[in-house]
């Protein structure tokens, strides 16, 4: 089913397009903190005003940043950076045998 991107407003299926995702994807990103609220004219299916949706899209793309401004990307938020992660080395598991 194709949707028209110059609606005024969005669905879930409306989310997917704009975003190259699946359905299902669409939906885990619309209950997210941070995306546009739903109208609320629908009980059943989410309804999103376009403007708002269009914006969040072009925030999470970088489009509205600064020029030259760098996100610093942090290997996780738990670990000091000068922490180093060990990890175990790869051992086989031992092959099953048949019981015959």
């Amino acid at each position: 089913m194709m949707v028209e991107l110059s609606d005024p407003i969005y669905t879930v299926r409306h989310v997917a397009a704009l975003c190259h995702c699946s359905v299902r994807t669409a939906r885990q990103l619309v209950r997210r903190c941070g995306f546009p609220p739903n109208l609320g004219l629908s009980g059943r299916q989410y309804l999103f005003d376009s403007q708002a949706v269009m914006l969040w899209w072009r925030e999470q793309r970088g489009e509205l940043r600064p020029a030259g401004a760098v996100t610093p990307r942090v290997k996780s938020a738990l670990l000091p950076a000068s922490y180093q992660v060990v990890t175990k080395p790869y051992a086989r598991r031992p092959r099953r045998t048949s019981a015959a």
